[in-house]
C-alpha cells in the first residue's frame, strides 16, 4: 500500500511514490515529490538511481538521518526526459503552487460551510449569457452558440447578479454562488485583475445593506480561522484583524481624509465646478466636463483612497455617487448617493454591495443610460437582459447582495503578491 511522503515519519517499512524532482547519481540520492511534499531518497548499491522526471513506486523506510532508504524499486520502466519536456511539475515555485492549491481548498470548504451554517442555499446560474451586464467599464467576453438554424451571440458572464436576481423574484430568500466569472479588456491581466476568476455572490432578501455588511465581517473571519488559524493578516508593513468587526467610511468622507477633496460639487452634478476645484496635479481627461469630472473621481480613488482603506479592521466604503450605483437603491436621506458599498483590506477591494434596486422602470432607464453610455465611449452594444426586467416588473422584495472575489481573499490570506500566484494556471496570452 503507498503511503503519502508527508505520512512517513517513523521507520517502518512503506511503499512511496511520486515524481523525481533531483537526481544525482554519483552521491546515490535523489528527490521524490508527490502531492503531499517531498522526501530525499538514499538509494542502496544494488538499486540503480532513477533519472530526472521519473516516475517510480519505491519501498523502503525512513532512517534517523530524515532520508528514505530505498530498498526495493517496485517500478520497471523509468526514462530520462530532457529539459524541453520536463512538464509542469518542474516550474519554478511549484511547491509553492501546490501549497495554494491546499489552501484554495479550504478556502472555498470555509467559504461554503459559512453559508450552510448561515442557512443559504447554493445555486448554480448559467455561465452563457444572452445579455450581459451593461457597465460602461467591463467588456464581456463575445462568443456564440451554433444552432440547427441561426448563430446566436452569446456572452461569458461578468458576474451571476441578473440570474439570481430572478431567482430571489420567484421566492428564494437566502442565495450564495461560488463560480467562475470572466472579463475581458486590458485592463484586466494585472497583479490584481485576472480574466477568468472566482466570484462568491450572494443575496439576503427582506434584509437590509448593514445585513451583508455583517455578513462580510463573519465571513473573512471564518475564512482567515481556517486559512491561517489566526484572525491577523499582514501586508506592506500594516497588519489587519479579521475578527468579525467592520469600520463605515463615506466616499465623501474619504475623499476629504485621504485626498483633501470635496466631492459636494460632483455629488450636485456641477462637474465642471468640480474640475475646476481639484489641484493642477489631477489630470483632466476627456471631452466634456462630466468624462473629466468621471476620470478624476476614479484616478483619485484609486490612487489616494483605495491604499489607505482597511488598516487595523476590513472597512466598507459607503454611500456611492448615484451615478456609479446603477443596480443600486438610493439613499433615502440624501438621492445624491446609493446604498452601496465596497470592501477594502489593507488597501485591497475585495466586495461590492448593493441595497438592490427594485423599480423595473427605474432600472430600464439607468440600464439604457449605460448603454448610450458604452457607445459613447466606443464599446460595443450590448442587448438588454429582458428576463431580468420580467422579473423585476413580477415584483422583487426587498433585497441586499454582494459580489466577493475569492482570489484577491486567498492572496490576503496567504501573503500571496498576486493572483497569478494563487492560480495553479495563471493565465497566459
Amino acid at each position: 500500500m503507498r503511503v503519502a511522503i508527508a505520512d512517513v515519519r517513523s521507520s517502518e517499512p512503506c511503499a512511496i511514490a511520486g515524481r523525481v524532482v533531483e537526481s544525482i547519481r554519483g552521491e546515490r540520492r535523489a528527490r521524490l515529490r508527490d502531492a503531499s511534499g517531498e522526501i530525499e531518497l538514499a538509494f542502496e548499491h544494488a538499486v540503480s538511481v532513477p533519472p530526472l522526471g521519473a516516475i517510480l513506486r519505491v519501498q523502503g523506510r525512513r532512517g534517523s538521518d530524515g532520508r528514505f532508504a530505498v530498498e526495493q524499486m517496485l517500478v520497471d520502466a523509468l526514462s530520462a526526459l530532457p529539459p524541453d519536456q520536463l512538464g509542469e511539475w518542474a516550474m519554478p515555485g511549484w511547491t509553492r503552487k501546490r501549497g495554494e492549491l491546499r489552501a484554495r481548498d479550504t478556502l472555498l470548504r470555509a467559504l461554503r460551510a459559512w453559508f450552510h451554517d448561515q442557512g443559504f442555499l447554493e445555486v448554480e446560474t448559467p455561465t452563457l449569457l444572452a445579455a450581459p451586464g451593461q457597465e460602461p467599464h467591463l467588456l464581456p467576453f463575445a462568443t456564440a452558440f451554433h444552432g440547427r438554424d441561426a448563430v446566436t451571440p452569446l456572452w461569458l458572464a461578468t458576474s451571476p447578479e441578473y440570474a439570481m436576481k430572478r431567482l430571489l423574484a420567484v421566492g428564494f430568500e437566502k442565495i450564495f454562488q461560488l463560480g467562475r466569472s470572466f472579463r475581458d479588456g486590458r485592463d484586466e491581466h494585472a497583479p490584481l485583475h485576472t480574466p477568468e476568476f472566482t466570484l462568491v455572490e450572494w443575496y439576503r432578501a427582506w434584509e437590509a445593506l448593514g445585513a451583508i455588511g455583517r455578513d462580510v465581517g463573519a465571513l473573512v473571519e471564518a475564512a482567515a480561522a481556517a486559512v491561517r488559524g489566526s484572525a491577523r493578516i499582514e501586508r506592506g508593513g500594516r497588519s489587519c484583524e479579521l475578527d468579525g468587526r467592520v469600520a463605515w467610511l463615506s466616499v465623501e468622507q474619504a475623499f476629504h481624509e485621504f485626498a483633501d477633496v470635496d466631492l459636494e460639487p460632483y455629488l450636485d452634478g456641477a462637474d465642471a465646478a468640480f474640475v475646476a476645484s481639484l489641484p493642477s496635479s489631477i489630470a483632466r481627461v476627456g471631452e466634456t466636463a462630466r468624462e473629466q469630472a468621471d476620470s478624476a473621481f476614479f484616478r483619485m480613488l484609486i490612487e489616494r483612497v483605495e491604499p489607505e482603506l482597511g488598516s487595523d479592521r476590513p472597512l466598507l466604503l459607503c454611500r456611492y455617487p448615484a451615478r456609479h450605483a446603477a443596480l443600486s437603491e438610493l439613499c433615502a436621506d440624501d438621492p445624491r448617493v446609493a446604498e452601496r458599498f465596497e470592501l477594502y483590506v489593507l488597501g485591497i477591494e475585495l466586495a461590492n454591495a448593493f441595497q438592490e434596486l427594485r423599480d423595473p422602470d427605474e432600472q430600464e432607464r439607468r440600464l439604457r443610460a449605460e448603454q448610450r453610455e458604452r457607445a459613447r465611449s466606443g464599446r460595443p452594444p450590448l442587448p438588454l437582459s429582458e428576463p431580468f426586467l420580467r422579473a423585476l416588473r413580477s415584483g422583487l422584495p426587498p433585497c441586499a447582495g454582494i459580489a466577493l472575489g475569492v482570489d484577491r481573499l486567498h492572496l490576503l490570506l496567504t501573503g500571496a503578491a498576486q493572483i497569478d500566484d494563487v492560480q495553479p494556471f495563471p493565465f497566459s496570452a
